[in-house]
């Protein structure tokens, strides 16, 4: 009885091993040694995901976040970003730029809705901590991406253009400083660093925009650069004292554009 006993303890055991052996086999045929790595990868970060969700229920309810439980590391992309952008406003930086290098996720546009979020919600200190992150992550034309993003909430949108005003100084190409002086109000310092650089398209895109501006000045009415030619006090003087600095920014910029590289004078630009 012992002797049939232990052969059928023998004979359960070599099924038993023989189960885990096709369980691995059947593993193996369906996925590779790096496929099984970036699986388990990803559910450790999953984990990480999870634990810094359930300690921040205030931020993710003051955000709207509610719909990122729904959501995980093994969905599809735009449930990934959803991730890794909901881990940058908490915030969680490392764990939100680990989760978009893991997935080659478009860093620029992640940040970028991250960035504003935190703009609207008028959290501009945590907004600069992100970009502080951010900076030295991405190339140049990705950086100004996400500033000037920030920029045109503050500015265009909440009417905060002393926040706006110092991210500037922050952006790298002067096509993206004149972008933003323009959408801060600035037009005179948009024009002079236009002018400056010689650039005629950025004269222009100024030139437009002072346009716009003088025009809402003067209750919609197109204004006649000529009233402005000779530049700032002068031309202000001519016309009673009611020209706008948008009006003699666009005055500059058509004397500009027709002459075909006028540098500004000191007096240019008197209000």
């Amino acid at each position: 009885s012992s002797i049939t006993e232990g052969q059928g303890g023998s004979s359960s055991s070599s099924s038993s091993s023989s189960s885990s052996s096709s369980s691995s086999s059947a593993l193996s045929s369906v996925l590779s040694d790096a496929e099984i790595q970036r699986y388990m990868h990803t559910v450790q970060m999953q984990g990480e995901v999870s634990k810094c969700l359930s300690g921040n229920f205030k931020t993710i309810t003051s955000f709207q976040l509610g719909q990122v439980h729904r959501v995980s590391l093994f969905g599809n992309n735009k449930q990934k970003a959803e991730v890794a952008e909901a881990m940058l406003i908490i915030p969680n930086f490392d764990l939100g730029f680990r989760i978009m290098q893991e997935f080659r996720l478009p860093v620029a546009t992640i940040c970028i809705q991250a960035a504003t979020a935190l703009c609207r919600k008028k959290q501009s200190s945590r907004a600069r901590d992100l970009l502080d992150s951010v900076k030295g992550t991405v190339g140049d034309d990705d950086w100004d991406s996400i500033v000037l993003a920030c920029i045109s909430v503050l500015a265009q949108e909440l009417n905060e253009q002393r926040q706006a005003d110092k991210l500037v100084a922050r952006l790298v190409t002067l096509e993206s400083k004149v972008k933003a002086d323009i959408m801060c109000g600035k037009l005179k310092r948009a024009y002079i660093m236009a002018v400056q650089e010689g650039d005629r398209s950025l004269v222009e895109e100024v030139r437009d925009h002072a346009r716009r501006a003088a025009m809402s000045a003067a209750g919609g009415v197109l204004p006649n650069p000529a009233q402005a030619a000779g530049g700032g006090a002068g031309a202000a003087g001519a016309a009673g004292g009611g020209n706008s600095a948008a009006h003699i920014v666009y005055a500059l910029c058509e004397k500009y554009l027709a002459t075909g590289g006028a540098k500004p004078t000191p007096g240019d630009l008197v209000p």
